[in-house]
């Protein structure tokens, strides 16, 4: 075996040990449970075209002799995995940009349509050999077709980046904007690495490059964690903290700033007579309202701790009609609805203050306070209309 061959061999399984090492580390912990599914499928798809690469470098190489037909499987194989690794990164990345819509079923319908297509392309190799051949003295040659399976792979990787550069422009938080562009330069590197590949013969870029963009997504995982809530999958308090700052540097008169505190009423109640798992469900229930009153009204919602949230809105991007007291309406509709489609046993209700913040640099504790004060006022005004009932 010369060092060439010795070399290839021990980056693939390096790439496959570490690609391992990466799937054990998951937890729902880190992530939500359908990325961590998702994440998984893309390490064992990777995991088959690792192994299925190696091989092809032992054979072309003559590391190893194989039949003829174990070859074939092999290119066949190592083929159409770069096609799968190709949708499952797609996939994983598009749940992180664009949650809402990689969840509708047209959607993942017309995501698998590349993928599809080089599914046919491969089956019909099967008869009329138009992707590849394997010539007498066994050495592989591409065909008319092959083509097709790197442009559509290419296909999802400018959605990718196209995607991930308008999400990172749009963002007003440096921790997300550091997120999206992890994964436009992941995309970038792997056109620079097949680039190179195909300039240089004798290398084994391609597996890098996959590898390499598996590793950028899992640590930009890693770091998201810091700024999510492990129970409601919002934004946490550090992630709150960071973006109430941002926005105070640029509040004025004509661009004011909304903080909205929030408090789960009898929270622990709900706690010491059903259970903690179900204390659990109503804060679920909460955060759902609240992070549909920040789409709605195009503001940040995070959960700032125990049941408290926060919510903050920009008026000026409502109009003028903008009612202060709207969003509170709405959550407090929304938990007291989906208390009784559901038929729980108890109806969740929440009391919240707001702060109407305007002097540039304000201190986020001032706007907290004022929020705070409100609030108390709101919440005892509910327990007096509760104990007099």
């Amino acid at each position: 075996m010369n060092d060439l061959l010795t070399t290839h061999t021990l980056l693939h399984v390096f790439y496959f040990l570490f690609a391992v090492h990466i799937g054990l580390k998951l937890s729902t912990d880190i992530v939500r449970e359908r990325e961590v599914v998702k994440f998984r499928h893309l390490i064992l798809a990777f995991l088959i075209y690792i192994t299925a690469s190696c091989l092809w470098t032992l054979r072309e190489y003559e590391g190893i002799a194989l039949p003829w037909s174990v070859f074939y499987g092999i290119c066949f194989c190592s083929l159409f995995s770069v096609t799968i690794n190709g949708y499952l990164f797609f996939s994983f990345t598009m749940l992180q940009l664009e949650p809402e819509l990689s969840e509708k079923r047209w959607f993942r319908l017309v995501s698998q349509v590349p993928m599809g297509i080089i599914g046919a392309c491969m089956l019909a190799n099967f008869f009329n050999n138009m992707v590849f051949t394997i010539t007498p003295d066994e050495h592989i040659i591409f065909n008319r077709w092959y083509p097709v399976l790197p442009v559509m792979i290419v296909l999802y990787l400018l959605v990718i980046l196209g995607v991930s550069l308008l999400r990172s422009w749009q963002s007003r938080l440096l921790s997300q904007r550091k997120q999206y562009m992890t994964l436009a330069v992941s995309v970038l590197f792997i056109f620079l690495c097949v680039a190179i590949d195909d300039r240089l013969k004798d290398t084994t870029i391609l597996p890098m490059a996959i590898f390499a963009a598996i590793f950028f997504v899992f640590i930009s995982m890693q770091e998201s964690n810091i700024y999510s809530d492990a129970l409601t999958h919002m934004n946490n308090r550090r992630k709150a903290d960071e973006y109430m700052a941002s926005q105070l540097d640029r509040v004025s008169e004509a661009d004011p700033l909304l903080l909205y505190m929030l408090d789960v009423n009898d929270f622990k109640h709900i706690n010491d007579a059903f259970g903690h798992a179900e204390g659990d469900r109503a804060l679920m229930l909460v955060a759902t309202a609240v992070k549909m009153a920040a789409a709605r009204y195009k503001g940040f919602a995070a959960r700032y701790g125990g049941d408290e949230f926060i919510l903050a809105v920009h008026p000026a991007l409502l109009g003028k009609g903008f009612d202060p007291e709207a969003p509170i309406r709405d959550m407090q509709a929304h938990s007291e609805e989906t208390c009784r489609t559901e038929g729980r046993r108890y109806t969740v209700t929440i009391s919240a203050g707001w702060a109407r913040c305007t002097r540039p640099r304000m201190l986020l504790t001032d706007c907290v306070k004022q929020a705070d004060e409100m609030l108390y006022e709101r919440k005892a005004e509910y327990h007096r209309r509760r104990d007099g009932a």
